[in-house]
């Protein structure tokens, strides 16, 4: 009888140890899977993803405004060789000579992959340690988006045909950029 309670007792605690194992391989799993989301051309934290047809964009932050009036924001900006659409949140970017291929360029100023503005970047790399990645100085090329590109850093990564950028200010990330890499 000692000897079954005794097998009963060791199958229990290792049982018991293997579930606390477990549980803590599950707890740390919180991280957003970016390869998957960047090959896809989508920011999981965006309504819109790369592709997506500017006159449907367009049309649905205009009809946003009119519901919300003063809270929302939409506004379009004709550049030389782009167009800018932006709500507050998001700027999709747009090839002028090439509307048909959709939005091809999104930047977010807030959280974007899980990861919040603010976060350093630590944090990011981190997070790209299995992927093949560049770290560069923040200039008006690789971040034409930001006013100010003096001191910081860009954390830029290819996943198949898309690229995203983590933009850097002070240690301190700012901004993300998701884009088709044949336009870009």
């Amino acid at each position: 009888m000692k000897k079954i309670l005794s097998v009963l007792i060791a199958v229990c605690m290792v049982f018991s140890f293997a579930g606390c194992g477990e549980k803590e391989k599950n707890t740390d799993t919180n991280v957003i899977d970016i390869e998957y989301y960047v090959s896809l051309g989508q920011m999981p934290e965006c309504g819109y993803q790369l592709g997506d047809d500017v006159e449907t964009v367009k049309s649905d932050l205009s009809a946003l405004v009119e519901t919300e009036g003063s809270e929302a924001v939409y506004e379009v900006t004709e550049g030389e060789n782009n167009v800018l659409i932006d709500n507050g949140d998001f700027c999709y970017y747009y090839k002028k000579a090439n509307p048909e291929k959709g939005v091809s360029y999104i930047v977010n100023y807030g959280t974007a992959y899980g990861f919040d503005t603010g976060a350093v970047i630590v944090e990011v790399k981190d997070a790209l340690a299995d992927f093949e990645y560049t770290e560069e100085p923040l200039n008006e090329n690789n971040a034409f988006f930001m006013f100010d590109t003096s001191n910081g850093t860009v954390i830029k990564c290819n996943f198949e045909n898309n690229t995203v950028l983590f933009v850097f200010k002070d240690n301190a990330l700012c901004a993300t950029a998701l884009y088709t890499t044949a336009d870009w």
